[in-house]
């Protein structure tokens, strides 16, 4: 049986499409700053090496573990039926940039504690010999060498972050998939709809894979010793 592609759906509701889009990106964006910002702080303290925070920085593991083992789906639908009741949070967008947000910032933090910790130690030492201090040296030589180590890394999770910001159509918030599932339902063509939509994400998410590769490769994040 053939099928009638009728790819003027797509035109027809082009505006929609970039509705769809446009809040696509919004979430991506403020999910990646914030995962980030909460990221670095927390890959900072768990590469913290003063014995006094020995057991919070086991809990901090810990959080940092279910973080990283939950689905990403699972903790939307946590965020959505809990956050409401218990902090009064019921935008469908706050909740799913809280949700990404967590599930990022545990990625970030477990891979800038490793880059933080291979950060060679004759540097720490050269910065303490000249008369930084321990925060000095933290701030002004370990944290810009590492962050320069895990940038091509953060790079591909936040490609990732853009392509599962997909999954907060389960909570019926307004991005590209859910705007989709809407047309598609109006329509009734779901594969013209399905082919456009992965072809949006195609425009989107190739550049910044070639972006990443090329910081992969470049010779500014290779290791000085």
């Amino acid at each position: 049986m053939t099928y009638d592609w009728q790819w003027s759906v797509v035109w027809d509701y082009r505006f929609a499409f970039l509705y769809g889009v446009e809040w696509t990106l919004i979430l991506s964006v403020v999910s990646i700053l914030l995962g980030t910002l909460l990221g670095v702080l927390w890959g900072n303290f768990l590469a913290s090496r003063d014995d006094a925070l020995t057991p919070l920085r086991a809990l901090g593991f810990f959080i940092a573990d279910i973080f990283r083992a939950l689905p990403l789906l699972v903790l939307l639908l946590f965020a959505n039926y809990y956050l409401p009741p218990l902090i009064g949070i019921h935008s469908t967008f706050w909740i799913s940039v809280i949700a990404l947000s967590l599930n990022l910032s545990a990625f970030i933090a477990d891979v800038l504690r490793g880059a933080i910790e291979g950060v060679p130690r004759p540097l720490r030492e050269a910065a303490l010999a000249v008369g930084m201090t321990d925060n000095q040296t933290l701030r002004r030589i370990v944290l810009p060498e590492a962050l320069r180590q895990v940038i091509p890394s953060l790079t591909l999770l936040y490609i990732d972050i853009l392509k599962m910001s997909s999954l907060a159509s389960v909570i019926a918030f307004q991005e590209l998939t859910h705007i989709g599932s809407e047309i598609s339902a109006q329509t009734y063509r779901p594969l013209e709809v399905i082919a456009a939509i992965a072809v949006i994400y195609i425009v989107i998410v190739l550049p910044l894979a070639h972006l990443q590769r090329r910081l992969e490769h470049s010779a500014w994040f290779t290791r000085r010793s």
